[in-house]
């Protein structure tokens, strides 16, 4: 809507200057109004430039907040298995403090490993 007030503006503006040639119109002078019509189209176009650059910008930080959320859980997601093998070496750390298993603790730690297998399958 504001586009077209400044063409019809502008339109009228030139028309008037027209027709003043080097004079006055309406006691104002022509290449006033000329300059100013001038003022009024390049005020719209870095009007309209100014919108599609915030426009771009707007997108811009949705895939940016996108990405640093993606970011974010995958950290996450590294951070829990960063743990979960921190946790595996201290037990096997303190498997090989303990010693050699037992012939218990082979059986044992078959047997899960085999229930471990069958849950898997299922």
């Amino acid at each position: 809507m504001s586009e077209i007030i400044a063409e019809q503006t502008i339109a009228w503006l030139r028309d008037l200057a027209s027709k003043g040639g080097k004079g006055v119109v309406n006691n104002i002078d022509a290449r006033c109004l000329a300059r100013i019509a001038d003022e009024i189209t390049r005020l719209t176009e870095l009007n309209n430039k100014l919108t599609e650059d915030f426009n771009t910008l707007a997108r811009d930080r949705v895939q940016w907040q996108d990405l640093a959320k993606g970011y974010s859980d995958l950290w996450r997601k590294t951070a829990g298995k960063f743990c979960e093998a921190q946790d595996a070496l201290a037990g096997l750390r303190s498997a090989l403090d303990s010693g050699p298993p037992t012939s218990t603790q082979v059986e044992a730690s078959e047997t899960s490993l085999h229930s471990s297998d069958i849950a898997a399958a299922a």
